[in-house]
């Protein structure tokens, strides 16, 4: 399901939407100050959201083809849970592996935007994976949040 949208900032968000059942791409993001007549929106940072399934895995894809259009840098952010949130997980593990572990599935996603050129962070960190998203698109002042969907 690709859903669009766009989030005006004003003194509380609006969300406008549009959604198709063709993909599992989810993209949210606020009105840009750079929207030129005929709808056309120049983003300069984007947000993607990846935790390495395939829904994140074409969101990559989007979320590249847009920077390309737009030569808007992408922040990848990565957020895991914590151990003490795991029902079952091996005592031996610890949470540099689990961090380590969680880098390696963000980084999946560097050769692709290598291969684009197109600048990019990477943030990985432990964490509510909404909470984080939203906050670090604030404190980045993003455009655009990127989100694959699992049909949700």
């Amino acid at each position: 399901m690709l859903r669009l949208f766009h989030i005006r900032p004003f003194d509380s968000f609006q969300i406008v939407g549009i959604s198709s059942p063709l993909t599992g791409i989810q993209i949210k993001g606020k009105l840009s100050s750079q929207t030129f007549p005929g709808g056309i929106t120049m983003y300069s940072q984007i947000i993607l959201a990846y935790d390495g399934s395939e829904h994140a895995k074409k969101a990559a894809e989007r979320a590249c083809d847009i920077a390309s259009g737009t030569g808007a840098k992408i922040t990848v952010i990565t957020a895991y849970p914590s151990l003490s949130s795991i029902f079952f997980f091996d005592e031996e593990i610890s949470k540099e592996e689990m961090k380590n572990y969680w880098i390696e599935r963000a980084s999946e996603v560097n050769p692709l935007l290598e291969e684009k050129g197109i600048a990019y962070d990477l943030i990985v960190e432990e964490g509510d994976p909404r909470e984080m998203i939203l906050e670090k698109a604030g404190e980045l002042n993003a455009d655009l949040i990127v989100i694959g969907s699992r049909g949700l």
